[in-house]
């Protein structure tokens, strides 16, 4: 039986046109492509998709064993896709990259018309690579919602819109989704560690790869950076800083 992953592996190989892209033009390719309102509604062409994880390891025996501290990778990828991959990593919220919360078209989309693949990460122990190899606690803490607003930078304090912010601020439905869109994420230095020594594998055998990261994950980027090659570029978005 095929696995998931060779099934990837050979589809990666199959029309994939290879061109040198020096970095610059690759900035204005991704500077021109990242507004979310295209207009182009047309079918969008795939000849590959799927998801596997990658990195991690397993620890205790044979007779009682976990598989963990691994990432899950999203994966499309169009016909003749371009020689550079695209790397979609948001800290606490992966799928946010795929629409906008009022129902717009997402960056995934918008990429892959543009002929490029397109990979939506979770790292170890967030979204869809939740098991871990050691224990964490989630606590329900109310004014949560409130903390994404102003995170997220809508308005200074909760319901107090900035101006000209393109939130449809007055769609409630669009709002609801945001606020149900997020996950628990783990900002130490031994996450992002853990991260990075994931994204680096994944970029290893993905190959040459731009990562458009949001948040804390242009932090973990730029440490997959010094662990992997094939990190290429990185675009970030609102990106973190410690003092």
């Amino acid at each position: 039986m095929t696995s998931e992953f060779e099934t990837f592996t050979a589809a990666r190989g199959r029309g994939h046109h290879r061109f040198a892209l020096p970095m610059a033009a690759l900035a204005v390719i991704l500077a021109s492509g990242c507004s979310p309102s295209s207009g182009d509604r047309s079918p969008i062409l795939i000849d590959a998709q799927g998801a596997f994880a990658i990195g991690g390891t397993v620890i205790g025996d044979a007779g009682a064993s976990l598989h963990c501290d691994h990432g899950v990778v999203e994966y499309q990828l169009p016909p003749s896709s371009r020689a550079v991959n695209l790397l979609m990593w948001h800290s606490a919220s992966a799928g946010a990259w795929q629409n906008r919360w009022d129902g717009g078209e997402g960056f995934q989309s918008i990429f892959l018309r543009r002929g490029y693949p397109v990979y939506i990460w979770d790292g170890p122990r967030v979204g869809r690579a939740n098991w871990g190899c050691v224990d964490t606690a989630y606590s329900a803490e109310l004014g949560r919602d409130q903390q994404n607003f102003i995170a997220w930078r809508f308005g200074s304090e909760y319901s107090h819109w900035f101006d000209g912010v393109q939130f449809p601020k007055d769609n409630a439905e669009a709002f609801d989704r945001a606020m149900r869109g997020r996950y628990q994420e783990f900002d130490t230095i031994s996450n992002a560690e853990l991260e990075s020594d994931a994204a680096a594998k994944l970029a290893d055998e993905i190959g040459p790869t731009v990562a458009l990261t949001n948040s804390a994950g242009g932090l973990r980027a730029l440490l997959t950076a010094l662990k992997s090659d094939n990190i290429k570029g990185i675009v970030a978005y609102e990106n973190v800083d410690y003092v």
